[in-house]
């Protein structure tokens, strides 16, 4: 990749990786503009990151205008002075009301409302037990807290969603691209928290991977030992393999492609 200014973006990441006595995702050949190492090492100049941000950027969808209707509606029932006393209660007769969606759920665009329903009551749920105030361990976020991003994802009836330490395929293919033999062990893929990826059908098709997302318990800081191993290094190599089997596979469709990976904390 040649910028503008005729620097070759793999030979900086080259040179720079080769400086560092530990690993990074440079050595992956992995470039983030907001990346401290990359600022700070002066590895691009500011004109060189930015021109690197805007490559192929894909706009981020605006929310449809009923959902964004919805929610709104749920949060004027919040704070609605009639029930300032009782903001859980507000939200449930808010939420129990009848919606003119709910006579046609199958109807296009209502799994959105669907969706932001049943979570918004499951939450609710969990603030009338009391169940925030206390801590839990990290498998218990990604199935109570963290869930309704699972629950989003799978109304795609394409799309699975996979919940603790998968592992991902595109990284194991990655890993055992030279083996050849049946003696040498096969190496597996990273073990992620959560795993996006196809649903594996009748007909055997191929199973493809569109993201992953890393979770903990608590959040202490952005210079926490956890979180800048899975945000600097494990997320970003593991998005780059499903990059790359995606790239494989459809070749002519290169700049269209991209990834998702989330990390969540506490």
């Amino acid at each position: 990749w040649k910028l503008s200014t005729g620097k070759i973006v793999e030979e900086a990441l080259y040179t720079f990786a080769k400086s560092l006595s530990y690993e990074s995702a440079p050595h992956s050949f992995i470039v983030d503009p907001e990346d401290a190492q990359i600022v700070d090492g002066k590895v691009f100049s500011p004109d060189e990151l930015h021109e690197i941000r805007s490559k192929d950027l894909k706009p981020v969808p605006e929310m449809p205008l009923r959902l964004q209707e919805y929610l709104e509606s749920l949060n004027k029932a919040r704070g609605s002075i009639a029930i300032r006393n009782d903001t859980l209660q507000g939200l449930r007769v808010c939420l129990h009301s009848s919606q003119p969606w709910h006579a046609t759920l199958n109807a296009p665009g209502n799994s959105d409302l669907e969706w932001a329903h049943h979570a918004s009551m499951f939450r609710v749920t969990l603030l009338h037990q009391g169940q925030l105030e206390v801590q839990h361990q990290e498998q218990w976020y990604d199935a109570h807290v963290w869930c309704f991003m699972d629950s989003l994802l799978q109304y795609d009836c394409r799309l699975s969603v996979a919940r603790g330490e998968s592992c991902s395929t595109a990284s194991s293919a990655r890993k055992n691209d030279r083996r050849t033999s049946a003696d040498q062990r096969k190496l597996l893929g990273h073990r992620l928290d959560m795993v996006i990826r196809s649903r594996a059908a009748a007909n055997h098709l191929p199973v493809f991977e569109f993201g992953c997302g890393e979770s903990g318990k608590d959040f202490a800081s952005y210079r926490d030992t956890k979180v800048l191993r899975e945000n600097g290094l494990k997320l970003p190599k593991a998005l780059k393999d499903m990059l790359d089997a995606l790239a494989v596979e459809s070749p002519g469709k290169l700049c269209e492609l991209e990834t998702m990976g989330v990390a969540t904390y506490g």
